[in-house]
């Protein structure tokens, strides 16, 4: 599947990058990620799990989630087991969760959100389809002469967080889990050393996706480095990863609204991943 198509007409680029310049420079939409505590420790001990609401790890606050009920799936998966936590999830509260003993080796925290529908200006959506690289469904606004109207959109969230307790490196690390948007290493983050290679592959309702924009974020002493790279003909990105501090890989993927999302009145659908991780 592609996400970024090839233009046929000069004038679509031409247009799409003047409203690109034109765009206003603050950032619309909001990332949510998964941050543990520990992500990362040498033996099994109690971890607390937070929800963190921020633009790429940048002014990260700790929001609640006020209704569990728009919690579909929260798990935690490691390599002989998988704990279902939707019974530990706290509404109102962070951390949402807590759990008694992380298992040595590697794990995988997942959440997943029922969808939420928006509806935004046709100045703001425009500038939150640029600021995450959307550029197929500006081309496909402009095709339909919808660029002044409003942005009717309905969303929702696939969350992963690994976590590493001891040196035993595990294959679920490295595993697809089923998440309809999901982003999935191709070799455990953990077992890089100071500085190394990561590809990320994209899968959309298990199928890779094709030219998407993906961003890596790396949090550390405060400070915040991203990079936005495109996935190739095998839906793999690929990041160079320092071993140190936090960091997020995140994108999102939106089509047209199709059967039952667009009889309910939305005209696009979109699918936020994320894959957080802690050295």
């Amino acid at each position: 599947m592609l996400c970024l198509r090839q233009f046929p007409y000069l004038a679509t680029v031409c247009a799409c990058a003047a409203v690109w310049l034109c765009a206003p420079a603050v950032a619309l939409a909001h990332d949510k990620w998964l941050e543990v505590e520990p992500g990362v420790s040498l033996q099994p001990a109690p971890a607390k799990i937070y929800l963190a609401t921020g633009e790429a790890l940048r002014q990260a606050e700790l929001l609640p989630e006020r209704r569990a009920s728009r919690v579909l799936k929260f798990e935690l998966r490691a390599a002989a087991s998988v704990q279902d936590l939707a019974g530990r999830f706290r509404e109102d509260a962070q951390p949402i969760a807590a759990v008694p003993a992380l298992p040595a080796g590697s794990s995988v925290i997942r959440l997943d959100t029922a969808p939420i529908d928006i509806e935004l200006s046709a100045e703001k959506f425009g500038a939150y389809l640029l600021d995450e690289r959307l550029i197929d469904v500006l081309a496909e606004r402009k095709r339909r002469g919808e660029e002044d109207a409003p942005g009717r959109e309905r969303y929702s969230r696939n969350l992963k967080a690994l976590i590493q307790v001891g040196d035993k490196l595990d294959a679920v690390a490295t595993q697809a889990i089923g998440q309809e948007l999901e982003l999935v290493p191709m070799t455990p983050p953990h077992r890089l050393r100071e500085k190394g290679e990561l590809a990320i592959k994209v899968l959309f309702r298990g199928q890779p996706l094709i030219g998407c924009a993906v961003s890596a974020a790396q949090r550390w002493r405060n400070q915040v480095h991203e990079v936005y790279k495109r996935t190739d003909q095998s839906g793999t990105a690929q990041f160079t990863v320092e071993t140190r501090g936090l960091w997020l890989i995140r994108m999102v993927h939106m089509h047209r609204a199709e059967a039952r999302d667009a009889a309910s009145g939305v005209d696009w659908r979109s699918h936020w991943a994320s894959l957080s991780f802690a050295y």
